[in-house]
C-alpha cells in the first residue's frame, strides 16, 4: 500500500470519527435536555481498509425503554458516507442514520427515507416512536 493511500485512509477515518463524535455530542445534549439517562462507551469496529478502530456509542434510558446510538461503518452500500443505527430496546425497532455530504439522512430498514431534518425535535420524536411501536 502506497504512502498516499495510507494517508488518504487516515484522513477518511479521522473525518468519519469526527462526524460520529459530533453526532454523539448532539444526541447527548438532546437526551440531557429531555432528562434521559446517558451511558457513553466505545465499540470496536473492524472495517477495511482501516483495520480495527474504536468509535463512540450511546445508550440512552427513557421512561419507556432504551435507545442505542451505534456506529456501524464508514463504508456502506449505496451512496452514503457512513452509517449509524438508532435502535430501540426492548422493541428492536431501528432506523439508520446515513451520512451524506456531512449531514445525516434518516432511513428505515426497508429503505424508505424519513424526509425530516436531523435535529433535536426529530431525535426526540423518533425515540418516542421507536419505543412505542
Amino acid at each position: 500500500m502506497g504512502k498516499q493511500t495510507v494517508e488518504k485512509d487516515r484522513r477518511l477515518l479521522s473525518d468519519w470519527l469526527d462526524s460520529v463524535g459530533r453526532l454523539v455530542e448532539d444526541v447527548k445534549s438532546w437526551a440531557q435536555a429531555s432528562r434521559w439517562s446517558i451511558h457513553e462507551d466505545e465499540k470496536e469496529i473492524r472495517e477495511a481498509p482501516f483495520g480495527i478502530y474504536r468509535a463512540p456509542w450511546l445508550r440512552i434510558g427513557t421512561p419507556n425503554g432504551e435507545i442505542r446510538v451505534e456506529p456501524v461503518a464508514r463504508f456502506t452500500a449505496g451512496p452514503a458516507d457512513g452509517r449509524v443505527d438508532l435502535e430501540a430496546w426492548p422493541s428492536l425497532n431501528r432506523v439508520m442514520l446515513l451520512r451524506k455530504d456531512d449531514s445525516w439522512l434518516i432511513m428505515t430498514d426497508s429503505g424508505v427515507p424519513i424526509r425530516q431534518a436531523w435535529n433535536r425535535d426529530t431525535f426526540v420524536q423518533l425515540t418516542k416512536d421507536l419505543l412505542a411501536a
